[in-house]
């Protein structure tokens, strides 16, 4: 398992600085969004992918998709 030092499985922290929400539509193709640290700030930049994220499973569940609170949930041991 990959470790996510956020807490949230499916957004990471680029070294490009930019907070990075990832999610698969029900067709299996990969998305994703980002936010830039600069121009947001690191907490919304973190806040936003956090946020698109989240409505975009909900989005995908509403579509059959299955997503889980473990889809959501980050290790953060």
């Amino acid at each position: 398992n990959i470790k996510n030092k956020l807490g949230f499985a499916g957004v990471v922290v680029s070294k490009a600085g930019y907070a990075v929400a990832t999610w698969y539509d029900t067709k299996g193709k990969k998305h994703c969004r980002r936010f830039s640290i600069d121009k947001l700030g690191y907490d919304k930049a973190v806040s936003e992918a956090k946020n698109i994220r989240l409505l975009k499973i909900e989005e995908m569940n509403e579509q059959g998709a299955g997503y889980t609170t473990l889809h959501i949930k980050g290790e953060t041991t």
